[in-house]
């Protein structure tokens, strides 16, 4: 039997961090609702809500907005 391994090289960078205030490849927005402060990729995306006045918060549900877009470009979104 033959197996065939395969390397997968280490990521070099990550995409830019950017916001729709920026121009940038990720559609990242916040926004506010009725459960409060928010952060979301796109307009019809998850909606990643946070405690408003903590940063770590924030910082979390925008890496998670981010993460969605990597996954939705990843699997062909092209918008």
């Amino acid at each position: 039997m033959l197996t065939t391994v395969v390397s997968i090289p280490p990521r070099r960078g990550t995409l830019p961090a950017t916001t729709s205030e920026e121009s940038g490849p990720m559609p990242v927005h916040r926004g506010k609702d009725g459960q409060g402060p928010y952060y979301q990729w796109g307009d019809s995306g998850k909606k990643y809500h946070y405690e408003s006045g903590n940063k770590d918060s924030r910082d979390s549900a925008k890496a998670k907005a981010q993460r969605q877009g990597r996954a939705a470009r990843a699997s062909g979104y092209s918008g």
